[in-house]
């Protein structure tokens, strides 16, 4: 199975210090109810904002090319009011969760913790096909009428394991225009939960290897989050 891809548009990922939990995250995976993990300083978008509603467009369309359904995204909310007042704004800081199609109705028994370490395996013993990842930005970019291409894509492989799931990491040089490139790291998370492969994904614009170890952090506490909100 192909559990690693790389949706477009760079942000700076931080520690994360709290957790949002005001509303219902509630969403729909794969048939199944899943509470979502808000951290602070990241907002939902609004569906009935025309900028909220574009960049959630470009996502759904990345993910969809790359055989994945998406199941809801959250922005960071200072990138979210810049975007709203500049369409050409970049959207910095930004959260995905979504799953793979092809295991929309697999069906998984056993312990989530022995779940979870053959996931990770799989995802050790796979391969991302760079050139396939360019293929489909491209090919959301001609279908979206957007300027946006990778111009490398670097898989870093499997970066850390632990008991909330199994953490990957990407690099890639993105274009989105005339004097508006930048390297972005994107940290994937694969896990189980309630009985469903979930993934999400946290991208920032690469500044150096501390940044990225941060990154790293938050999605280990956003996984942690996550089970907390979805115990067994």
């Amino acid at each position: 199975m192909k559990f690693l891809m790389i949706a477009l548009v760079s942000l700076t990922l931080n520690c994360y210090p709290g957790w949002a939990n005001a509303e219902s995250l509630a969403r729909p995976v794969a048939g199944k109810n899943v509470d979502l993990a808000l951290p602070d300083g990241f907002c939902v978008p609004d569906s009935g904002n025309a900028a909220d509603a574009d960049f959630v467009k470009g996502l759904t369309t990345l993910l969809k090319n790359s055989n994945n359904v998406l199941v809801e995204t959250f922005l960071g909310c200072d990138d979210q009011k810049r975007r709203r007042a500049a369409a050409s704004a970049n959207i910095y800081d930004y959260i995905s969760y979504y799953y793979p199609t092809a295991v929309e109705n697999a069906v998984l028994n056993g312990s989530r913790e022995t779940l979870r370490k053959s996931l990770c395996d799989e995802v050790r013993k796979a391969n991302l096909d760079t050139k396939q990842v360019q293929q489909n930005v491209a090919k959301s970019a001609e279908e979206l009428r957007r300027n946006m291409a990778l111009n490398s894509v670097k898989d870093l492989g499997v970066l850390a394991e632990d008991a909330h799931g199994c953490y990957s990491g990407i690099l890639a040089a993105v274009s989105a225009g005339k004097e508006n490139s930048y390297l972005v790291n994107a940290v994937i998370v694969s896990t189980v939960i309630r009985g469903k492969y979930l993934f999400f994904a946290l991208y920032s614009k690469y500044v150096d290897a501390a940044g990225s170890a941060k990154s790293l952090q938050s999605a280990q506490s956003l996984a942690a989050e996550l089970d907390r909100k979805n115990p067994d």
